[in-house]
């Protein structure tokens, strides 16, 4: 199974996931982008560690994708669980990221 993690500001029905979701639909890998809360990283860091601790319960360890703040997340659950993982343009030190946006509100 794929697990698709969406950017900051971003939503599992945002384009990039949609777009993935269509291609995988034509082969035999599952595909699921979740929205979370993005109130809180802790809070979306959780999210993902139920999601991902019910996947292994199951014996189907997700591979990780991350776009944008969901490369930062994918990248720090995949070291956590040792999970494959692919990160798409992922940021790099998300404190900038919160900073510029508070300043923009």
């Amino acid at each position: 199974m794929i697990t698709y993690i969406h950017g900051f500001l971003s939503s599992g029905k945002g384009f990039k996931p949609m777009w993935f979701a269509n291609k995988f639909a034509q082969s035999s890998l599952k595909f699921h982008a979740a929205s979370y809360s993005q109130k809180s990283p802790l809070k979306s860091i959780q999210f993902f560690e139920k999601l991902i601790e019910k996947s292994l319960l199951l014996s189907e360890p997700p591979l990780l994708m991350g776009s944008s703040l969901g490369g930062y997340f994918a990248f720090y659950l995949a070291q956590k669980y040792n999970l494959p993982f692919v990160l798409i343009n992922p940021v790099s030190i998300p404190i900038k990221l919160f900073e510029q946006y508070k300043r923009q509100a």
